[in-house]
């Protein structure tokens, strides 16, 4: 189980540096979506 552990935590830094850009571009789609939904809802008050 350590193991595992030990090879999971050396991959982590490779994994989220791979990752990171895409992560980036979807947190902003979904920031963009969350507040155009917002606007939305605003105006039909």
């Amino acid at each position: 189980m350590l193991k595992l552990h030990t090879k999971l935590h050396a991959l982590t830094p490779a994994l989220a540096s791979n990752l990171r850009p895409g992560v980036r571009e979807l947190g902003e789609s979904v920031a963009q979506g969350g507040a155009e939904f917002a606007q939305g809802l605003d105006s039909e008050e």
